[in-house]
């Protein structure tokens, strides 16, 4: 009997505690239910799927191929040296729209304005004393076609990136070469359909012009992107990001068919070989890139 009344008060004082037992785990359910959501949320942020418009600029670096002179020596015959490249400035600016089927995964297409070019420099001290310049300038009009991912960091911060296509559309170019020495200067610039020299030798001036039959530069190109970089969300619908970007071009922009005849001289002549028949830059290619840093406004249309 002391048995069976020992268990049954054991039993009669159990009954607070397994209670008091289920409460603690109640709360520890609850509790564990709001950190999990408080961390959802967290990497969640604000809803970034649905219809968007972006206006960006880039500003950044840009490249182009390499271009060779003759090598600052005597010798009976002439090698050729890359001449160097120097920082040249390009910027991009333009729209583009884009669709997000989720918070997480997009599409955009645009319209912009792309700067592309390279500036070159040669000093020869052994020949001459000159220093040769060279300014490639390339204006396009591009249309960037992107397959865009965001992942949300916190309620205001994503990382972002992007991977696709641009299609370019020339719309103008210049390539202009100065040759500078003592006593005398030497211009001459490629734009449009003109090729213009123009300098002075010992304080009397000349000018020589010719016309394109084929332009230096083809008309297209064609490339990738690559992006990176983070978005800052301004407003419920407002964001700002602000990414590095990468541009290749994929195709050789330079025209090596390009001939120009001068006045009094109706035969064609090679552009890209003006210093005759071993002139390697007929063959060499020359292909468009850029390293830039967007900084751009995207306004969700909700």
């Amino acid at each position: 009997m002391i048995g069976i009344v020992n268990f049954a008060a054991n039993k009669t004082n159990s009954k607070p505690k397994l209670k008091k037992m289920k409460k603690n785990v109640m709360l520890l359910s609850a509790l564990l239910t709001l950190t999990v959501a408080t961390f959802a949320q967290r990497g969640k942020g604000s809803d970034q799927s649905g219809l968007y418009i972006e206006v960006l600029a880039q500003p950044g670096m840009t490249m182009g191929g390499n271009y060779q002179v003759q090598e600052d020596a005597v010798t009976a015959t002439p090698t050729y040296v890359d001449m160097n490249k120097t920082f040249t400035f390009g910027i991009n600016a333009g729209a583009q729209a884009g669709y997000n089927f989720t918070d997480n995964i997009g599409v955009s297409a645009g319209l912009i304005f792309s700067h592309q070019g390279q500036d070159y420099k040669y000093t020869y001290s052994v020949i001459d004393t000159a220093t040769l310049k060279r300014t490639v300038s390339l204006n396009y009009f591009k249309i960037p076609i992107l397959f865009n991912y965001t992942a949300p960091i916190n309620s205001q911060v994503s990382f972002i990136c992007s991977a696709g296509i641009y299609f370019g559309i020339l719309t103008g170019y210049k390539d202009e070469t100065t040759v500078t020495m003592p006593g005398e200067t030497d211009v001459m610039t490629a734009s449009g359909s003109t090729l213009t020299e123009t300098g002075t030798v010992r304080g009397i001036s000349y000018t020589n012009n010719a016309v394109f039959t084929t332009k230096p530069y083809t008309s297209g190109d064609f490339g990738g992107i690559l992006a990176a970089g983070f978005q800052f969300q301004l407003s419920s619908n407002i964001y700002l990001p602000i990414t590095l970007n990468y541009q290749i071009g994929f195709n050789n922009v330079k025209n090596v068919a390009s001939t120009y005849t001068e006045t009094g001289n109706p035969t064609g002549q090679l552009f890209w070989q003006q210093n005759g028949s071993g002139d390697p830059n007929l063959t060499l290619a020359y292909h468009n890139s850029s390293l830039e840093l967007k900084i751009g406004v995207k306004i969700f249309l909700k």
